[in-house]
């Protein structure tokens, strides 16, 4: 996935591995460079823990935190950071399919994300720093891969289309809100399941 890969404060770049791994026989590990010619993991899920991580992301309101944000079945979605350069890592949120993201955006106090799931009806979500409890902000037709924000404070989420239970129909969109949190769809195209 396109956010598998930070640059901590420290000037560490680290690399999440991202793989099929369909029957979970494989750890899943975290890599880190300073150079790109040395690589050491940095972290590692046992076999069978996850299935692979959506994406590492620096955290813009805490300095030296990253997202690490994991999938794809309920037990399996965690959202979980670090403050020491993966000496440890903590665990924030577990809410199944609800957790299931590959982004996040932070707003005063805030974490925003789109699910990305193609078996439960996907939403908008957030959740406070301080309190976990999970809001619905939007209903939408497909999963959400990535999202961004933009100085004036409008947030914006692209979907997609996969085979799935809950992917309404053949179309991606675009999303915005205003900074009031407003959301409109912006773009609509017909999309197929290949590429994603």
């Amino acid at each position: 996935m396109n956010r598998g890969i930070c640059r901590s404060k420290s000037g560490v770049t680290y690399i999440a591995d991202y793989q099929d791994n369909p029957e979970r026989k494989c750890p899943v590990r975290i890599y880190a460079t300073s150079d790109f010619d040395d690589f050491t993991t940095a972290w590692e899920f046992p076999p069978g823990a996850i299935r692979h991580i959506h994406a590492l992301v620096p955290d813009s309101e805490t300095p030296g935190r990253i997202w690490v944000l994991t999938g794809d079945e309920d037990h399996e979605c965690h959202f979980l950071y670090t403050d020491d350069d993966f000496i440890s890592v903590k665990a924030y949120l577990s809410k199944g399919q609800m957790t299931r993201t590959a982004d996040l955006i932070f707003r005063t106090g805030k974490l925003i994300w789109g699910m990305d799931s193609p078996l439960e009806t996907s939403y908008l979500l957030s959740s406070g720093r301080d309190n976990p409890e999970v809001t619905r902000l939007l209903e939408l037709p497909g999963p959400v891969y990535y999202m961004a924000q933009n100085q004036a404070g409008g947030i914006y989420c692209g979907t997609t289309v996969e085979a799935g239970p809950a992917v309404k129909d053949r179309f991606g969109r675009v999303y915005g809100s205003r900074p009031d949190e407003t959301w409109d769809e912006l773009v609509r195209c017909r999309d197929d399941f290949f590429p994603q």
